[in-house]
């Protein structure tokens, strides 16, 4: 039997939108003892010049300890420590030169100012790492959430802000772990302000159009996925329920009491089966409607989800997942834009999606800007 040890993490986020009235310099302590024994400190940044946490915000300390082999154990007692032992899975070459000279020495001794990088980390160490992180922003999560609910405070958009995590083995000192920073999918608001761009926004400013509730809703959802995931697929299918109502009701008039006054069919049935029986106000074909059957399935996963949170209550999405549905959503969105004469609009949806449709590729876009989830390594 291997011998085991405990290894020490702690979670340090920075809370937006919560104070303390009156002050509280010291802040509340909470402590469960046990088998899952854990200790949380919520207490304002700097208590000596703002003991309510109202202008410098409040930090959340939350600590766990997890079982580890005693040589994962050890190996991170010495990275503390600022030295590199010998592990498996670690296989760099000592000394160790990047682009700024020597990191590490042939001893193992990392430079002033040196991280030891997530990618180098061994893959037993980077799995608890994950772990921790996840169940800790978890608790910490709860922790406000709980608070804002026992004291009917004013809902705070994302109250949970920055994230670290910190390691300790012996003593009272924490150490910050490299993570594995991922954009999380997020996309970027650059503005591309070329001839193209210049001259399709141009038209869309001169006319009398408005952002729809739909596209509304579905910006609202994307900043929502991080800090409120539930909200956020709520509200992508209500918008990619709102924007196919919306241009039946436009192409086909006669249909709007229909789609208010009664039951329609699922709204996949008829983004299916309707869509494609309409005329278009653009010269756009849509003889290959049905090779966007992946796009359909995924879509009819998103519905169901829905169901399953709204009827049951049931959550069961990861990340990623949540992040497909923005995607599509946002194609389906703009598809219809560009049916109802929005020839823009096209320049928004994914390549492979108007690959599908056989239409245009799109030229230069926003869409083609959207930061992907990418690792950044030293």
């Amino acid at each position: 039997m291997k011998s085991t040890k405990r290894l020490r993490f702690m979670s340090l986020a920075w809370i937006e939108g919560l104070s303390f009235n009156p002050a509280n310099p010291k802040g509340i302590h909470l402590k469960k003892l046990g088998r899952d024994a854990i200790l949380i400190t919520l207490a304002p940044q700097a208590p000596e010049d703002d003991p309510f946490g109202h202008r410098r915000g409040l930090e959340c300390k939350v600590r766990r300890s997890y079982e580890v082999t005693s040589n994962l154990h050890h190996f991170v007692d010495k990275l503390n420590a600022r030295v590199l032992v010998p592990y498996p899975g670690v296989n760099l070459k000592l000394p160790h030169v990047g682009r700024r000279g020597e990191l590490i020495a042939a001893d193992g001794t990392l430079t002033d100012g040196y991280r030891f990088p997530w990618q180098h980390y061994p893959e037993d160490l980077q799995a608890i790492c994950q772990r921790a992180l996840k169940e800790l922003q978890q608790d910490t999560t709860r922790l406000i959430k709980l608070l804002m609910w026992f004291f009917n405070t004013s809902h705070a958009h994302e109250p949970v802000q920055h994230a670290s995590l910190y390691c300790n083995t012996r003593g009272k000192t924490y150490y910050a772990i490299g993570q594995n920073h991922s954009s999380g999918g997020d996309w970027r608001n650059d503005l591309v302000w070329n001839a193209t761009n210049s001259e399709g926004f141009s038209s869309v400013w001169k006319s009398r159009s408005d952002e729809s509730l739909a596209h509304e809703l579905f910006r609202e959802a994307g900043s929502l996925i991080h800090s409120a995931p539930r909200s956020a697929l709520l509200m992508l299918a209500t918008a990619l329920e709102a924007g196919v109502k919306t241009y039946i009701s436009e192409r086909e008039p006669i249909t709007q009491w229909l789609l208010t006054e009664t039951q329609s069919p699922p709204i996949l049935k008829v983004l299916r089966d309707f869509i494609p029986t309409l005329t278009p106000a653009i010269s756009a074909s849509l003889d290959s409607w049905s090779a966007l059957r992946s796009l359909f399935g995924r879509l009819t996963k998103l519905i169901e989800a829905r169901n399953r949170l709204t009827h049951r209550g049931t959550w069961d999405l990861e990340l990623e997942s949540l992040i497909e549905f923005r995607e599509d959503v946002s194609d389906i969105l703009y598809i219809l834009d560009y049916l109802r004469g929005a020839e823009w609009a096209r320049n928004n949806i994914r390549a492979a999606t108007c690959q599908a449709l056989n239409w245009p590729k799109p030229v230069t876009t926003q869409t083609q800007l959207r930061a992907t989830v990418t690792v950044v390594t030293e």
